[in-house]
């Protein structure tokens, strides 16, 4: 094997190599699919085996995954531009620390990305005339002296202009699995990853480099026991190579490149290939079919029974025999995991888990100690397969798509905030350790959901989080509500529990605390908590619809709240000077008059007509001296107004029924409850339908909307408040069913928590597959520990999430319940 770098030039996504070969390299956008979802694996497999079979006339290939820099630093300056001024100093602390608590723990802030390279076809005896030229041209001596006339630029541009024309071909085919062409700077920097660690570098500066020399201005050191020690201008790293020696004859569900992901270190996978002539390749199996037989005789004769392996290979080549006369597409390759380090022990350690993981699904690799520079030229961009024959692998295209290119597990946004991890494994013994075992950060942000994101599979910016209590709902809601107090807008939370205030007041009076975290104590004391407490005669009717509402839209809504407390459906006299006395009082308070709804019952009790009379003394009684006097009032109360950045709003005394309890059930006060929620969810309403300004509306116990018909059309008319007035509602609730009417899209990404009593119905709403025969989903919802959750982002992506703050000071701010000694002690000891 030729021990060279095989670079010569570069030109948008073309590169030529030493050899006068033109290569061009795609980047592969990667399809998200959750670890159990077999069914969109399936799709991709056989995309894949199409694609490769409209290649097979291309003969070389290249298929390389790689941990590609996410480049916090760089997307934390430019969503910085949106922190609010007030906020900035607290915001920027927080993008800061993250990004050095995450490369801590990560080193190098990665994601993994997925890159074809395709050798483009000699489709004329000109670009064969170029080829020769060059070819003698490559030498030192004479490569020097020509670069000084110019003369190899010429060339160089000649020839990859022509392969341009043949590039669009292949530009069309890649589109089937979602290729688009890599640009020169990417092209450049993939060309130069081999010669730097995976420590965190400048991704321009290395793309940078123009020439060969530039490009791979470094010492090898191959004299190392199984591992190359590389030296460039800035550091000196361990490099090591493992190749996989031996598949599973049945290759199904290999997933190799899904697997190599799930590893607890970064790792490049290479696998170089060439297709086969079925002409030469049958010649080729015809001797060794013969051979076969012969053993297969041999064994018979002196055996009276023959071994499984044996009859594993006459399986396989029949199989084989078939393919070929039925015109299979087959194909030879090999691949290649590539681990770096600072340290030769690590590495070797890393190798070494690396072999036992895939060992564990009977895929066999070895790490060769010899041959360790010949593998390190194979994996270099415009290199051809050239390799010890016992590492070639041969199979046809079905087999080849188990390999399952270009899957990965992305979730969240592009940009925001770090909220957890992805858990890639079925089963986790706690979150720590599904934590500790990932490397794929989620980042999330709220507010580019209401501006609009591109690619996403839903026009809708909100965001439900549901789950059965004490599973981490709760947590991660304050999490968002903390990240996006961080920005230009407003924002509200609806705390029916009252327990935000208790919390976070505890966190700010405490001086220890205030000591250590004073940024975040002091950001915390800016929310301001309303109250909302019908014994306060200053909070009477501050809920009033005919105060804070107008024209018709203060009609019906009082009309609602009264169908709540008392129906006169089948009275119809008394249902009629109701509404009347509605339609008279907001008329009197449009021309000026100071009056409210408590006017309306008035009315009702000046009639002469002892029925209507009758009526309206009862609904005095029912709206006096509890909850509803924060909406009945004489209107000489100002209704609630919410101006200030960040607010809690709760009610004192508020009760509500459980949310399994059957609406027949409820209570008198439960009843008040639930009406009072109808009028705190139009204000809500009115807060997120302002154009001036960007908000955000956290709504928890969501599940109280859908207790009534009335409910279920504010909640609704919540929801479409929407993009157009640059507003994100987050809706907390216990049930998955909880949406308050039918309408799924209007949710354009959920949390779903477990609930062992509706786990079908979360597969569902998240649309993940489930039957008997594939019960791998609900196998990983039965599993979920606290603080994990099935999360379907704004891309329609659907993935097992870990939720972490790695923040004491905010964990602390969120708790909902004291450890009890008993509990302290229950965690403590260890059966």
């Amino acid at each position: 094997m030729d021990l060279k770098t095989p670079f010569h030039k570069v030109k948008d996504n073309l590169l030529l190599n030493r050899f006068g070969e033109v290569w061009a390299y795609y980047r592969i956008n990667s399809e998200a699919i959750s670890t159990a979802n077999y069914e969109a694996k399936e799709d991709v497999k056989k995309k894949m085996r199409y694609f490769m079979e409209s290649l097979q006339h291309y003969e070389d290939f290249h298929l390389e995954m790689y941990e590609h820099d996410l480049d916090l630093r760089n997307k934390f300056q430019e969503i910085s531009k949106d922190f609010d001024d007030e906020c900035f100093d607290v915001a920027k602390y927080y993008s800061d620390e993250t990004i050095n608590i995450l490369e801590q723990d990560l080193n190098m802030i990665t994601h993994y990305s997925f890159v074809m390279g395709v050798k483009l076809r000699e489709l004329s005896q000109e670009s064969v005339t170029f080829k020769e030229i060059l070819k003698t041209t490559f030498n030192d001596t004479t490569e020097k002296i020509i670069s000084s006339f110019g003369y190899d630029i010429d060339l160089d541009s000649k020839l990859l202009e022509r392969y341009q024309v043949f590039e669009k071909e292949l530009a069309e085919k890649m589109l089937v699995i979602n290729g688009s062409r890599l640009s020169e700077d990417d092209l450049r920097y993939l060309c130069r990853k081999p010669y730097i660690s995976n420590a965190t570098h400048d991704v321009k500066e290395q793309s940078s480099k123009m020439t060969r020399h530039q490009l791979s201005n470094v010492v090898i050191d191959p004299t190392k026991h199984g591992i190359l020690k590389i030296d460039n201008e800035d550091e000196s790293f361990y490099s090591l190579t493992v190749v996989v020696d031996e598949f599973p004859a049945d290759m199904e569900y290999t997933h190799i490149f899904e697997k190599a992901q799930n590893l607890s270190f970064p790792v490049e996978c290479h696998i170089k290939g060439r297709f086969l002539d079925n002409d030469v390749l049958n010649k080729r199996f015809n001797r060794k079919r013969t051979l076969q037989k012969s053993q297969f005789r041999e064994r018979l004769s002196v055996e009276d029974n023959v071994t499984d392996d044996a009859l594993e290979n006459k399986f396989v080549f029949d199989e084989i025999e078939n393919e070929i006369k039925g015109k299979g597409v087959f194909l030879e390759w090999s691949y290649c995991f590539v681990i770096k380090g600072h340290s030769y022990k690590d590495v070797k350690r890393k190798a070494k888990r690396l072999i036992e993981r895939f060992e564990q699904v009977e895929i066999y690799c070895v790490s060769p100690l010899a041959d360790q520079l010949q593998l390190f030229y194979l994996n270099l961009h415009g290199s051809k397969l050239n390799i010890n024959r016992y590492w070639i692998q041969l199979s046809n295209t079905v087999a080849f798509g188990e390999n399952l290119f270009g899957v990965s597990q992305n979730l969240g946004t592009k940009t925001g905030f770090y909220i957890g991890r992805i858990d890639k494994y079925m089963r986790s013994l706690s979150l720590e350790d599904s934590i500790a075992s990932s490397r794929d950060i989620i980042l999330f942000s709220l507010l580019l959901a209401s501006k609009g994101i591109s690619g996403a599979a839903s026009d809708s910016p909100h965001v439900m989080i549901s789950g059965e209590t004490g599973k981490g709902k709760s947590f991660l809601a304050k999490l968002l509500w903390i990240y996006t107090s961080f920005f230009n807008g407003q924002q509200i939370y609806w705390d029916p529990k009252s327990e935000f205030a208790e919390w976070f007041n505890k966190v700010s009076d405490n001086e220890a605390i205030a000591k250590k975290y004073p940024l975040f104590v002091k950001h915390i004391k800016t929310f301001k908590y309303v109250t909302l407490d019908y014994q306060d005669e200053s909070n009477f009717g501050c809920l009033d619809p005919i105060v804070f509402l107008n024209g018709v839209e203060a009609k019906e809504m009082l009309k609602s709240v009264f169908d709540e407390i008392k129906s006169f459906e089948n009275y119809h006299h008394i249902e009629t000077a109701l509404y009347q006395a509605i339609t008279d009082v907001v008329e009197l308070r449009e021309n000026g008059e100071k009056v409210g709804s408590l006017d309306v019952i008035r009315i009702l009790q000046q009639s002469d007509d002892k029925g209507i009379k009758d009526a309206g003394d009862l609904l005095f009684e029912k709206t006096q001296n509890n909850i509803l006097q924060l909406v009945f009032s004489d209107g000489q109360n100002e209704a609630l107004n919410i101006q200030t950045k960040s607010t809690i709003l709760q009610v004192r005394g508020l009760d509500l029924p459980r949310s399994d309890d059957a609406v027949e059930s409820y209570t008198t006060s439960e009843r008040n409850g639930i009406t009072l929620v109808l009028l705190v969810g139009k204000f809500l309403e009115k807060f997120g339908s302002r154009n001036d300004v960007t908000t955000t509306t956290f709504v928890d116990e969501g599940w109280a909307f859908g207790s009534s018909k009335q409910g279920k059309k504010v909640f609704k008319n919540m929801k479409r408040t929407g993009r157009s007035f640059n507003n994100s509602l987050v809706f907390i609730t216990q049930s998955v069913n909880d949406k308050a009417d039918d309408d799924n899209s209007n949710f354009g990404c959920h949390f779903a928590f477990d609930d062992p009593r509706e786990r079908l119905e979360i597969l569902d709403a998240l649309n993940l597959e489930y039957s008997e025969e594939s019960p791998e989903n609900l196998e990983m919802l039965k599993d979920m520990k606290k603080g994990q959750c099935m999360f379907r982002d704004f891309y329609g992506r659907v993935g097992k999430m870990a939720v972490h703050c790695p923040f004491e000071e905010m964990t602390m701010a969120f708790k909902t319940t004291e450890d009890s000694a008993s509990s302290i002690a229950e965690n403590k000891f260890a059966i």
